[in-house]
């Protein structure tokens, strides 16, 4: 059963699968209470990501931008991140995997 740790209202602010200094009060694994928290965390890591996949977007889109306008030249940056922009840029024109790593070294 798991362990979880209330704020001062009541409410489940935390959950840990062993007790631990922080998480004492063991719930039922088949509560409604646990069952409706841990929806609510599950709602807020997708609200996360989603937002961390527009972001990645956004800094692509600069970095694109930068590389336009001659502000910085993929020679600046290192061979690993080289590869990543040249797959994104492949990937984003073609519209699939397209070319390989080994392909894009080349270009």
């Amino acid at each position: 059963m798991p362990y979880v740790h209330r704020n001062n209202a009541g409410l489940i602010t935390s959950i840990s699968a062993e007790e631990n200094e922080y998480c004492t009060e063991q719930i039922d694994d088949q509560s409604e209470e646990l069952a409706a928290t841990m929806l609510q965390i599950g709602s807020a890591q997708m609200n996360i990501s989603y937002s961390d996949l527009s972001m990645i977007r956004v800094i692509d889109d600069l970095v694109n931008i930068l590389l336009e306008k001659s502000i910085i030249s993929i020679n600046d940056l290192p061979q690993a991140v080289q590869i990543k922009l040249l797959t994104r840029k492949s990937l984003r024109t073609q519209g699939s995997l397209g070319v390989s790593a080994s392909e894009l070294i080349k270009l």
